[in-house]
């Protein structure tokens, strides 16, 4: 995961985030530390599945600030992913959603989708081309609902 964040108040020094494991996973995600950040306070909720961590930046943000952070989320399923999707708090002002796939695994298909809850069907927002490099994104301007992501198939 990488994450451009802006600071809209003073004294901005992490965010919080939330992976939710599938049902067929053997166990929760794991956030390793990239470039920018490191993990903070990590809370196991098994009985939803999710994994719940503080992000910490290497400073603290001024109003207008941005922060440049990223981390690896390690997964521990068996069952091959049809989607991945970010569910936020605050809907931004932009996001940038980037899915790359193995050369000899691309899908024949992926469109993009939104959400305006966790429980609401999914609208679609179109379909994205898979690239010569096997991969696809999606940039959201003035995104409408809290929840977006891309889907694929075979």
């Amino acid at each position: 995961m990488r994450m451009v964040l802006r600071a809209e108040a003073n004294g901005l020094r992490s965010c919080v985030v939330l992976h939710r494991a599938e049902e067929s996973d053997r166990a929760l995600p794991l956030l390793v530390a990239g470039p920018g950040c490191v993990v903070g306070r990590v809370r196991a909720q098994p009985s939803s599945r999710f994994t719940v961590a503080e992000v910490l930046f290497d400073r603290t943000l001024a109003v207008g600030q941005t922060a440049v952070v990223e981390y690896e989320v390690r997964w521990f399923g068996t069952a091959i992913a049809t989607r991945y999707s970010r569910a936020m708090r605050r809907v931004p002002r932009t996001y940038l959603a980037q899915v790359s796939f193995h050369p000899a695994a691309a899908p024949a298909e992926c469109h993009v989708f939104s959400q305006s809850d966790a429980w609401a069907s999914e609208v679609s927002g179109g379909r994205l081309r898979v690239g010569a490099f096997a991969g696809v994104h999606h940039l959201a301007t003035e995104p409408q609902a809290p929840i977006l992501g891309i889907r694929w198939g075979w």
